[in-house]
């Protein structure tokens, strides 16, 4: 663009062997490729930075950049350190970036947590270059999957207390279920009726949720995923803003 050309050309990154970037632009602009490069060659600037500028035949022309350039780069990332790559390029643009939000209804597993570290570099990157991120976890605490986990959790906490109950197929099955219930049985954490399945269910469901979310929480530190706010659905509905919208 600095010799003049305009238009849509692109500018690539080419497997190592093609040099360090790759450009159509005399296809595009229907110039010979080697009359381009030798306008190129001519420039200074663009010598000091490259040490190598090929034609293929498929008039692709490739850049190599040079040893000296290479160099110089990166003294001065070393020099910048943190503040390297730093940019205003969003112009504080606020972006609301969700990521896992897997529900608290068991721990995090690798299928569902995979997103984490890859939503919280796309956070620092957009950071980096001048967005303003707020980086979120949407925790689906209410609903059905929350009440099926307190009956789950109360079916377990019944068996362990002799009663035969059958645990039916579409509960939730892990080992969890069994722990949670049975560390609310040996801290007697339910005060209630057990014969009232709906108020034990509520109760586990309470701690249920209250035992997997820290376990969630704890989870994203060992593997280094942060957020800038851990959002309760609950919260929303007892907010209003639902209904003010509806």
């Amino acid at each position: 663009q600095s010799l003049g050309y305009k238009g849509n050309f692109d500018v690539l990154i080419p497997s190592r062997n093609f040099g360090d970037y790759s450009t159509n632009v005399a296809l595009v602009t229907k110039e010979e490729p080697k009359d381009i490069k030798d306008k190129l060659m001519d420039d200074n600037e663009i010598k000091e930075i490259f040490s190598k500028i090929n034609v293929e035949s498929n008039g692709f022309i490739n850049f190599f950049l040079s040893e000296k350039f290479l160099r110089e780069a990166l003294f001065d990332i070393i020099k910048s350190g943190s503040e390297y790559g730093n940019s205003d390029f969003g112009k504080r643009e606020k972006i609301n970036l969700e990521y896992i939000s897997a529900n608290p209804t068991g721990p995090l597993t690798v299928g569902n947590a995979r997103g984490g570290p890859f939503g919280d570099i796309l956070g620092n990157v957009l950071k980096k270059v001048g967005f303003d991120v707020y980086k979120e976890y949407y925790i689906n605490d209410i609903g059905r999957q929350t009440m099926l986990l307190g009956e789950s959790v109360a079916r377990r906490y019944l068996q362990l207390s002799g009663q035969g109950i059958k645990f039916p197929e579409d509960n939730y099955q892990g080992e969890y279920i069994t722990g949670l219930a049975r560390e609310m049985k040996d801290k007697s954490l339910f005060h209630g009726d057990v014969n009232n399945f709906d108020e034990l269910a509520q109760t586990c469901r309470e701690f249920a949720l209250e035992k997997i979310i820290n376990w969630i929480k704890e989870s994203s530190i060992q593997i280094g995923v942060e957020f800038d706010k851990w959002f309760y659905e609950s919260g929303l509905h007892q907010s209003g803003k639902i209904r003010d919208v509806l």
